[in-house]
């Protein structure tokens, strides 16, 4: 398993591995118990049998697919079930799903409480590559994108590699692009490795990717 360090105004890891038996690993490694699970309801129907891989959940919460139910009836929901689920401050959140399903659950976890344990566990390329490193979370409002959020850091991102076969084709392309954007500001050598890798990337290999 490689793990990479990121440093803001608290540290965190984030780990890559094909192997989930791992992830039960770093759960226990973190202490991380009394979880309560936000998911959409794709990667529910695809992964619904892996679930047992977290021990002791609390509750589950999954979510309509799609930006429009990025919103704030879609957090007091989330709000209420967890209430009326007796978490607490030991309580941990674990997301699992893309984009969407990370900043409701990153935003809930910075605000239920004031603030709980956080677990990231992105399942889109993009999520992986971009919005679940840094901390920023949030839901859109009246028409605005992002408009009430916070910055709130993850105890750790686990980055399974197996999601990157049941994304669309237009989300893995999406995917692709933030990594290249990145390649333009940051390393020009990057390209080379694409350039050479090209044919295993679109068949979606694990290790180049």
């Amino acid at each position: 398993m490689e793990e990479i360090n990121v440093h803001t105004s608290k540290n965190y890891k984030i780990f890559f591995s094909n192997v989930r038996d791992k992830l039960q690993n770093l759960i226990d490694e973190y202490g991380i118990k009394d979880i309560y699970l936000i998911t959409d309801k794709n990667i529910y129907n695809l992964y619904a049998n892996e679930f047992s891989y977290f021990k002791g959940i609390k509750g589950l919460y999954i979510i309509n697919p799609g930006e429009e139910n990025k919103n704030k009836d879609t957090v007091f929901d989330i709000y209420n079930d967890m209430l009326s689920k007796d978490c607490n401050r030991k309580t941990s959140i674990v997301s699992l799903g893309g984009g969407v399903v990370g900043d409701i659950a990153g935003f809930v976890a910075s605000t239920f409480m004031r603030g709980l344990k956080f677990i990231n566990i992105p399942t889109t390329l993009m999520a992986q590559c971009d919005s679940s490193v840094g901390g920023k979370n949030g839901f859109d409002f009246n028409g605005y994108k992002n408009i009430i959020g916070t910055f709130y850091q993850p105890e750790f991102v686990f980055v399974d590699t197996n999601f990157i076969h049941t994304i669309s084709c237009q989300d893995y392309k999406n995917g692709l692009a933030e990594i290249i954007k990145y390649g333009f500001i940051y390393d020009d050598t990057f390209f080379d490795y694409i350039d050479a890798n090209k044919e295993q990337i679109k068949k979606r290999n694990e290790d180049v990717i």
